[in-house]
């Protein structure tokens, strides 16, 4: 019932109301159409944000797919000196794999990086490693590690290196430091029948600490294939005859 002025019909007052709770409505829906309008946003935005996360996996993805190519490789071969010839098994057959690595980086014309680690200790580098060409930069260290400053120097001018082939010794310790150091800027190949430890069980679970960390785990016979990909290569033949023959026995 209307309780207003005398002379004011029931009518006129329900017709009041009405307007009046039409407004109320109104006032209410528009903060709700303004909500369901940020909300839509959000969802958008958001939807945006999830298929770039995806794009960028698949690049990643594919960044780690670990094709090794030849403009952009550089060889690390570590501490492969005389005085480890007593301590580790097979070091014989270990050191002709390094040797055919390196001449591998001499006939694809692929720089490298070799240390010596307190050479006064372990001597100079083993005989039967070609290392006096021109592209070999030698670094001598007392660190585990390969990444020191010098030549963290060296590869910061060489902006072409995106991939590390590395091998020597020990797996376990100064091989695994150089993986760990390199994996967060580099893309990194270890050789696992190209380094060696002086205990196999060391050596094993390196290999494994270093795949668990994105390091690429090949063969010094299977590098070649992945250098040269095709028998169209000019090298083929050339390269390929370091690897013909007997399989090296390195204790894997």
């Amino acid at each position: 019932r209307c309780r207003g002025t005398s002379g004011c019909s029931e009518a006129a007052c329900t017709s009041e109301n009405q307007e009046s709770k039409g407004e109320t409505e109104l006032q209410t829906a528009i903060p709700r159409q303004r909500s369901s309008a940020t909300e839509r946003e959000g969802n958008t935005q958001h939807l945006i944000a999830v298929t770039a996360s995806l794009s960028n996996t698949r690049l990643r993805m594919a960044d780690r797919v670990g094709k090794v190519e030849i403009g952009s490789v550089c060889f690390f071969m570590c501490d492969m000196q005389a005085g480890f010839r007593g301590t580790l098994p097979q070091f014989s057959e270990l050191s002709l794999v390094c040797a055919r690595l390196m001449a591998m980086a001499e006939r694809l014309d692929l720089p490298a990086v070799v240390t010596l680690h307190c050479p006064n200790a372990l001597g100079e580098i083993d005989k039967g490693l070609k290392t006096d060409r021109r592209d070999v930069h030698f670094f001598n260290k007392t660190s585990l590690s390969m990444y020191t400053a010098d030549v963290r120097k060296f590869l910061d001018k060489a902006q072409h290196i995106r991939t590390i082939v590395l091998f020597g010794v020990e797996t376990h310790a100064a091989v695994l430091m150089t993986a760990l150091d390199l994996v967060e800027k580099y893309e990194v190949h270890v050789v696992a029948d190209g380094t060696s430890s002086t205990a196999s069980v060391d050596r094993l679970f390196a290999l494994e600490r270093m795949r668990q960390s994105g390091v690429f785990v090949t063969t010094h016979t299977s590098l070649v294939y992945q250098l040269l990909k095709s028998q169209e290569h000019p090298k083929f033949k050339d390269v390929f005859d370091l690897v013909r023959g007997p399989a090296v026995n390195t204790g894997l």
